[in-house]
């Protein structure tokens, strides 16, 4: 038969061709590809009717199984164990990057990634001229905390302020980070002054409201925050650095004129 005679020449064509077709380099995708591909031709072409050509249907499925084999056995074997070595290893790589990139009390961004991040909004919002709005934060007599309920509740306080400040976050441009010790801040680009101003005051709020009672505090029962403001539209005349000493005087502001408040540069 005309078909009997096709199904022949692809079993002659796979028996001699098996062991060079995985001789390119090892590619996951295509090596899997071709697997599957292969054991559903040879599948199919058993189960036809039950039939046995030239070399037999089981027969010509061992002799390919064994010569796959021997190809993975003898070529594959340092192919394969390079590419999981090396999957390993980028992996191991993304994580530490993500750690590098993260602070580990609190989970939230750190200062590198922060300086990062800001670096890339800068150039956007300099070539689009969109302001850029930095809040420093502090926590309010924070040091009397610890020594009145310890590092441990210490550490607790600033957990819990970190996921406060990150559930107020909204928009997907917004960044929050610990900038380090009891200090966090946050970048708000894109927004006015005054949209900026506000979602700060109602950041200080929700810190205080989540009332997490604070024995030595000099201005409420329990932990509050203050926050220095400052916004600028980039240009070739200002900088990260300005932006962000203007930001640092703000919070000095905040502290000295009575904490638990937001005070925005001019």
């Amino acid at each position: 038969m005309f078909f009997a005679d096709i199904v022949l020449a692809l079993q002659i064509f796979y028996v001699f061709t098996s062991l060079y077709t995985f001789v390119p380099d090892f590619k996951p995708k295509i090596f899997i590809s071709f697997l599957v591909f292969w054991y559903l031709t040879v599948a199919g072409l058993l189960a036809y009717k039950n039939q046995s050509f030239a070399f037999g249907g089981s027969q010509l499925f061992t002799i390919n199984v064994f010569s796959i084999a021997l190809v993975r056995i003898f070529y594959y074997n340092s192919k394969v164990e390079t590419f999981i070595d090396t999957f390993k290893i980028k992996t191991l790589n993304e994580k530490l990057e993500a750690l590098s990139m993260t602070d580990e009390l609190t989970k939230l961004n750190n200062r590198r990634s922060f300086l990062n991040y800001i670096d890339i909004i800068w150039k956007q919002s300099r070539r689009l001229q969109l302001p850029v709005n930095i809040l420093m934060i502090d926590v309010d007599y924070f040091k009397k905390y610890n020594d009145s309920l310890g590092h441990l509740e210490g550490d607790k306080a600033l957990i819990a302020i970190a996921q406060c400040m990150k559930n107020q976050i909204k928009r997907d441009t917004d960044f929050v980070a610990r900038f380090g010790g009891e200090e966090f801040i946050c970048l708000l680009p894109y927004i006015e002054k005054e949209n900026a101003e506000n979602f700060a005051k109602e950041l200080v709020q929700s810190v205080e409201k989540m009332k997490i009672h604070h024995p030595l505090s000099e201005i409420s029962k329990y932990v509050t925050i203050s926050a220095g403001m400052a916004s600028v539209v980039p240009n070739e005349k200002n900088s990260q650095t300005q932006l962000l000493d203007e930001a640092d005087k703000a919070l000095y502001e905040a502290k000295h004129s009575g904490r638990n408040r937001v005070f925005g540069s001019s």
